[in-house]
């Protein structure tokens, strides 16, 4: 990187110029070139993403991982605290979409987690959407992520019921619980691409598999219940013992029922 220069009125802070990699050009003031990456899908939406690569990962406090903020207005930092589970540079998926690198967290089921502390904006939505890559090494009972406190304080959560994917949420003030599940798209020892879309509007939960549509649920009510819960990454809540054994990757909550079309943009620019 060269320092910020300028020829004949033409600041230069990016672009390649024999050979020196330049990541913008600004002309009176007015950007003409930037370098940047592609803002990851729906950055308007997102709340937050959880990339876990070398960038996100380390730094003063190993025992933290940061999450990446998005355009949502939800200015929370959203960093995780580290329990039992190990960070590997070398695995995890590439966003080709946005150049993050790869990494993932290996949990070993047994309780181990990331825990990310309530701050009241990951549940009470309208509309919901939470994507992550998974690697199941260990077929049963694996979770995702979720805020579910106990039988009587529930808010949502995402998990593998042996080789099918289940949602659960509870809605408004009850704690009724609103379902849907995606029956055999689980195998053991294979990087798959899970998401779950919910709208208060239409009042259906759909999951995703690999960018396709494989289950669709009803549910009743307008917002997702809050609770007073941690959220936590390979762990349904904070009294659950149900932990995620294998590979963990790239997890993101949006504020939107994300489209078919947007949840297979995630998938077809990210990579194992």
């Amino acid at each position: 990187m060269i320092p910020p220069t300028s020829i004949d009125g033409t600041d230069i802070t990016g672009a390649t110029i024999d050979g020196t990699d330049v990541q913008e050009i600004t002309v009176d003031g007015d950007v003409v070139f930037s370098a940047a990456p592609t803002l990851p899908v729906a950055y308007s939406n997102l709340v937050a993403w959880w990339p876990f690569d070398s960038a996100e990962y380390g730094g003063s406090n190993e025992d933290d991982v940061t999450a990446i903020i998005g355009g949502s207005g939800d200015n929370t930092a959203y960093d995780g605290t580290i329990n039992g589970v190990t960070y590997q540079s070398s695995a995890g998926v590439t966003d080709l979409n946005a150049g993050t690198t790869s990494g993932a967290f290996d949990f070993p089921g047994n309780n181990n987690y990331i825990e990310v502390a309530n701050s009241g904006g990951l549940d009470g939505f309208a509309e919901i959407t939470c994507t992550a890559w998974t690697f199941v090494e260990n077929v049963g009972g694996n979770a995702i992520g979720g805020k579910y406190y106990d039988g009587s304080n529930r808010s949502w959560w995402f998990r593998y019921v042996n080789n099918d994917l289940n949602v659960l949420l509870a809605t408004d003030t009850q704690n009724a619980n609103n379902q849907a599940t995606a029956t055999n798209v689980g195998s053991a020892n294979a990087w798959v691409h899970c998401a779950f879309t919910w709208s208060g509007s239409s009042n259906t939960i759909t999951i995703y598999v690999d960018g396709q549509q494989e289950g669709t649920g009803t549910s009743s009510g307008n917002t997702v219940r809050e609770n007073t819960a941690d959220f936590y990454i390979g762990k349904q809540g904070p009294n659950s013992s149900l932990g995620f054994d294998g590979i963990m990757d790239d997890v993101r909550i949006y504020n939107t029922a994300l489209t078919q079309t947007q949840i297979d943009q995630i998938y077809q620019n990210t990579e194992p």
